[in-house]
């Protein structure tokens, strides 16, 4: 009998990584564990890692995408097997006596998301399935995790794991990726400068660090209910606890995306050979703007298949039949069966 039971995630694996001189950092990956998983080994193997957005993730039993990686077991089981990988970003599901220094944020920065997701990438591959002859990855990032995905050439990676283990095969999928912030979103997020200031001003009083986070906890639950209608999100989602969030990296981090300003041509190179998945309800991203780069991009011989969803910006929370489904077909596709 299949089980569609809740998501169950292992305790996190934490990677060490240098991303260069005096500044490393730590991420945390966790592995989601089917029910009853199939250990065919005739059949093949599957692996899917999932990259998420700005101030999501992994925490204790929760993560993100918890709520797909049941259906996909379910959807999978018969064709292949399918192990699932949640990649956390540098600075998210960190260990409690972990320590983010609020004036020490470059370790952190989006910039260095891109080398972190393939170092943990040539990990699994090389660590955890490097017995195997033959890998299909399918490599999935929503939103800011679509973002740092999009910097990463898999297929260079495919050649050099393949010239040293097994033959892999590579798939990209961007989720919503956070390439080009709707104008609503970098209206609200503009206001994020204004706590910048006042953290530089103020960062080194007694009790800053205390205060701020106080705060931030006690009011982002009322400022994310209050914007939560403006982009169409769920703000009755129980995955949310913002405790488990740092202030400091989310203002940091929320201040680059805000900068990000691709031209044209970047942004056709960064959709090239990937899956295009956008939500027709989402007011986070320039859906527009992607859709007609993926069309361009076409035109000119690049491939970039566009899938597009029911939803608003997470659509892994709020339509995961859906995404689950558009994730199905991609492996089904991939394997050609």
């Amino acid at each position: 009998m299949i089980s569609l039971g809740p998501c169950r995630v292992s305790r996190p694996l934490y990677l060490r990584a240098k991303i260069a001189p005096a500044a490393a950092h730590t991420i945390s990956l966790r592995e989601h564990l089917a029910w009853d998983p199939v250990e065919d080994k005739t059949l093949p193997l599957v692996l899917l890692t999932l990259h998420p957005g700005f101030a999501a993730g992994s925490y204790e039993d929760r993560d993100y995408f918890e709520l797909i990686s049941p259906l996909l077991f379910a959807m999978c089981r018969e064709i292949c097997r399918l192990r699932i990988y949640t990649v956390n970003h540098p600075g998210y599901d960190l260990s409690p006596k972990s320590n983010i220094h609020r004036f020490r944020l470059d370790p952190y920065s989006i910039d260095g998301q891109p080398a972190s997701l393939q170092m943990a990438l040539r990990w699994l591959l090389g660590r955890e399935f490097g017995d195997e002859d033959q890998i299909y990855l399918v490599a999935y990032g929503h939103s800011m995790g679509g973002l740092a995905l999009a910097q990463c050439n898999l297929q260079e990676l495919a050649t050099d794991v393949s010239r040293r283990g097994p033959y892999l095969q590579v798939q990209k999928v961007l989720s919503a990726p956070a390439l080009v912030l709707s104008q609503e979103a970098k209206k609200i997020m503009g206001r994020l400068d204004v706590l910048d200031a006042l953290k530089r001003s103020l960062g080194r009083l007694p009790l800053y660090d205390q205060v701020a986070t106080g705060l931030y906890r006690a009011l982002a639950p009322i400022l994310f209910r209050l914007s939560a209608k403006t982009y169409s999100l769920n703000a009755d989602d129980t995955f949310l606890n913002f405790g488990k969030q740092n202030p400091f990296l989310l203002l940091e981090q929320g201040r680059e995306l805000l900068r990000l300003a691709p031209n044209r041509e970047q942004l056709e190179g960064l959709l090239q050979g990937s899956h295009l998945i956008l939500c027709d309800g989402d007011k986070m991203v320039d859906t527009s703007q992607l859709r007609r780069a993926a069309e361009i991009a076409n035109e000119t011989g690049v491939p970039v298949s566009v899938h597009t969803i029911n939803s608003s910006h997470n659509a892994e929370r709020e339509a995961p039949q859906l995404v689950a489904e558009r994730l199905h077909q991609i492996i089904v596709d991939m394997l050609g069966v």
